[in-house]
């Protein structure tokens, strides 16, 4: 999010809009804090959450302030992937694991590296137009003429797997306990991937 747009959240929330942010898939970490929002000095009402917070168990959440908790009564929110005993003792688990095995400073240590390297990537081939996210959520946009699923097609040759994003954007979402070696061998296949196309 830009400056100019985290200002306007601040000052309209200031003005008594409600902020929800939705963390399903940023937030446990993936972004290089607890939760993105941090990163902004946000102060949500609401923050959604899922997908890493059962770290692959269907588990979804929703945390609110009080005064908005306050307003909430049994039966008044519904969920499909809510909490039940085991989904919480897994959310617990999960949370734990971040903390303990310093998974935090990983996401930091690892996105730089993994940046960088992009970077390289980019001054080297000449197609990236831009590489963009927060800690491994990464966005790597490619010039118009090149389209995002033929990048797909060329890490699939280098034996690399990789979503798309939109048509020319490729999104890298390595897991929060990703080594230095794995991204150096990421980056040597992703390149590999994007000199193909170079040519």
């Amino acid at each position: 999010m830009t400056d100019d747009f985290v200002e306007t959240l601040k000052e309209l929330q200031n003005n008594g809009l409600l902020l929800i942010v939705d963390e399903v898939q940023t937030g446990m970490g993936r972004t290089g804090t607890l939760y993105s929002f941090e990163q902004f000095g946000l102060e949500p009402d609401i923050v959604t959450l899922a997908k890493g917070l059962g770290g692959g168990y269907p588990m979804g959440a929703f945390m609110a302030t009080d005064k908005v908790a306050g307003h909430f009564t049994r039966g008044d929110h519904g969920t499909t992937l809510g909490g039940n005993p085991l989904a919480a003792a897994v959310g617990n688990a999960i949370y734990d694991e971040i903390m303990e095995a310093g998974l935090l400073d990983n996401v930091a240590a690892r996105s730089s590296q993994l940046v960088k390297g992009l970077e390289k990537i980019s001054a080297d081939t000449g197609g990236i137009a831009e590489i963009k996210g927060l800690g491994l959520l990464i966005g790597v946009q490619f010039k118009d003429s090149v389209e995002a699923a033929d990048i797909l097609s060329a890490c699939y040759d280098e034996k690399m797997l990789v979503v798309t994003a939109k048509h020319n954007v490729v999104r890298l979402l390595p897991p929060l306990n990703v080594t230095a070696a794995e991204i150096d061998e990421a980056l040597e296949k992703f390149g590999a991937a994007v000199k193909q196309l170079a040519q």
